[in-house]
């Protein structure tokens, strides 16, 4: 976990879990490119997940883009659609609901540059 200057309770709440496997790095508002960076370059597994503070994962969010990676095994990559909420869980509009197969990384660069 990368805590980039959180102003929240994040680095409490994590320090209640005793877990070898977690690691917490805390810096002080490097940035998100950098501080995702960071945590790839400290990250020892097979995969990687993005979770912004401002953002929420369904539950079975990983499960199913495990799922997807392992019945297709020559992905790199598995994204997920983004819907956009309130302060309260309340539903304001749909973000960009896409569906890509192939070699899509230059698709997703543009997507990205574009929103």
């Amino acid at each position: 976990m990368i805590d980039d200057g959180s102003q929240d309770a994040t680095l409490e709440i994590i320090s209640k879990f005793r877990d070898t496997r977690l690691k917490v790095l805390s810096s002080s508002n490097m940035g998100v490119s950098e501080a995702r960076n960071r945590g790839i370059a400290q990250a020892s597994g097979d995969f990687i997940a993005f979770l912004d503070a401002d953002n929420l994962w369904t539950p079975n969010k990983l499960e199913s883009q495990f799922n997807a990676l392992q019945i297709n095994p020559k992905a790199a990559v598995a994204y997920s659609w983004t819907d956009y909420i309130d302060e309260s869980g309340q539903f304001l509009y749909p973000g960009s609901h896409i569906t890509l197969n192939g070699n899509v990384s230059s698709q997703l660069k543009t997507k990205r540059q574009n929103s």
